[in-house]
């Protein structure tokens, strides 16, 4: 009884170190980058030198990044509720990991998003990161979709946090995740510097199909299920009535 009743919180355990383990790893690169040698002044040139690019450079970097966790997170998160995550890595495992990385995923887009303040190429102001479509200069459209997309994100991503005081709601606020994603896969794909060498559009593709079949996945699993118990209530309804 004791192992049973201490496995759950021992996974958890176990994920959260892991999770603590990648932002410490993430956390000690982008320190190491600040204080090198070469990092540093480069950074500093970049904030009064319009021809250096340091700053659009990690931007860029960190939005790949960015993308990927969300995509594991909304993967993640199917895979809770079309039961393949009870195969691997197991039920409580899968959502803690859909929750971590749901916060790395949501941490590394504002990191994209704040960095480009010291760029001076496009010269970005805060008012152009923080409002959707306020930017005139590069790919407005695209660049607003990706706004749009992290503001989703934010209540998506709260909301799991008081979802038995929401009830219902919690599930309809969820569903933004789909959205959430697409306009990340599109912002990324039509206004990513990268996105024009085969292997990024290669990943684009990939995880956005990914997830797409997860999703079809999702829905035949809930008609399977519908199903059975239709046909369990029509089974008890049929049933003869003893005297």
């Amino acid at each position: 009884m004791t192992s049973n009743n201490t496995e759950p919180a021992g996974r958890s355990t176990t994920i959260s170190v892991l999770i603590l383990s990648i932002i410490a790893v993430v956390s000690a690169a982008l320190i190491a980058a600040l204080v090198s040698p070469v990092g540093l002044p480069s950074l500093l040139a970049s904030l009064a030198d319009p021809t250096q690019h340091s700053y659009w450079y990690l931007s860029r970097g960190s939005g790949i990044v960015a993308y990927l966790i969300t995509w594991l997170s909304t993967a993640l998160g199917l895979m809770v509720t079309n039961k393949l995550g009870r195969l691997w890595p197991g039920g409580p495992a899968t959502v803690d990991l859909h929750e971590f990385t749901g916060w790395l995923g949501m941490a590394f887009s504002v990191f994209h998003v704040l960095i480009l303040l010291g760029d001076q190429y496009i010269g970005y102001t805060l008012g152009q990161l923080l409002i959707p479509f306020a930017s005139s200069d590069y790919r407005p459209l695209w660049v607003g979709l990706g706004q749009v997309g992290l503001y989703l994100g934010l209540p998506v991503t709260f909301a799991f946090y008081v979802r038995q005081r929401i009830g219902h709601l919690w599930r309809a606020l969820h569903y933004g995740s789909f959205a959430m994603f697409a306009l990340l896969a599109l912002h990324g794909l039509m206004s990513g510097t990268d996105s024009q060498q085969p292997a990024i559009q290669v990943m684009y593709w990939l995880t956005s199909a990914s997830v797409v079949g997860l999703t079809v996945y999702r829905v035949w699993v809930a008609r399977q299920q519908a199903a059975k118990t239709t046909r369990r209530v029509e089974a008890r309804v049929s049933r003869p009535v003893r005297e």
